[in-house]
């Protein structure tokens, strides 16, 4: 994983010169969407005071035009903190990317569809009754599935028997 431009944050001396100069900043008025506000923001990542994906939002608002670069006093590197910034938010995302794609799967797509959730029911306890479960959790094979499908794995419910679908005789 790249690693946040922490060295050169630290050459802020947050002055406020790049105030003016920030489009983003006179628009909106908002600390964390001007350069000292984001600057700050990729320093606190970096030391782990805040989540990657805080600031994500600041930089992703940010044009990249760099005015705040010849305003700077303390000559400031903008452009490497900004590029970096949003190069670590890049990986971030494309790592988060498989869980959010299960989320909403779940949430989504199975949750809501009672046919979908027999038949998810009658695999898990296809997968249960044939003993392949017992040779996952044995053998801690569950830990090469990605995000937290491993930690869902050991929660799962047991099931008794397979379902059989809905039928439309109970429906008004």
């Amino acid at each position: 994983m790249t690693k946040l431009p922490y060295d050169e944050t630290i050459q802020c001396v947050q002055c406020g010169y790049c105030l003016p100069a920030c489009p983003t900043y006179v628009s909106m008025g908002k600390e964390t969407h001007s350069p000292r506000g984001r600057i700050n923001l990729v320093k606190m990542a970096a030391e782990g005071r805040i989540a990657v994906m805080d600031m994500q939002e600041s930089i992703d608002l940010c044009l990249g035009c760099r005015a705040c670069e010849t305003a700077c006093p303390s000559g400031v590197e903008y452009g490497k903190i900004l590029e970096g910034a949003r190069e670590v938010l890049h990986e971030q995302k494309a790592q988060s990317a498989p869980v959010k794609w299960t989320q909403d799967a779940l949430i989504n797509k199975l949750m809501p569809n009672s046919k979908r959730l027999n038949q998810v029911s009658n695999v898990l306890w296809l997968y249960q009754s044939s003993g392949l479960q017992k040779i996952v959790r044995k053998g801690k094979l569950s830990r090469i599935l990605p995000g937290n499908l491993s930690a869902f794995e050991e929660i799962l419910p047991t099931i008794t028997s397979p379902k059989s679908p809905p039928s439309a005789a109970g429906c008004v």
